[in-house]
């Protein structure tokens, strides 16, 4: 993860470390409302396949802690799944 840390359950926080590792992550897909998110403190984090970030795979809603959703957007938070080897 870049920009920020996620800690169980789900909860992430901004830190000033550039790159965060994530363990062995596992998710399940379920239908929501995206209002529904907003309202519970929900923050989507985009997922890319490489940390060139050329391609995007998909988004991934956490429980922000204090942060407002802004302050992610802004520090270009992103989880990246692979990284590029030259």
């Amino acid at each position: 993860m870049t920009g920020a840390s996620c800690k169980p359950p789900n909860r992430i926080s901004l830190t000033d470390d550039v790159h965060t590792e994530m363990g062995r992550v596992e998710f399940s897909w379920s239908l929501r409302n995206q209002s529904d998110d907003e309202q519970a403190g929900f923050v989507s984090i985009p997922v890319y396949l490489y940390s060139n970030r050329a391609d995007f795979l998909f988004c991934l809603h956490f429980d922000r802690k204090r942060d407002g959703e802004d302050s992610f957007i802004e520090r270009g938070v992103a989880i990246v799944c692979n990284e590029m080897h030259q």
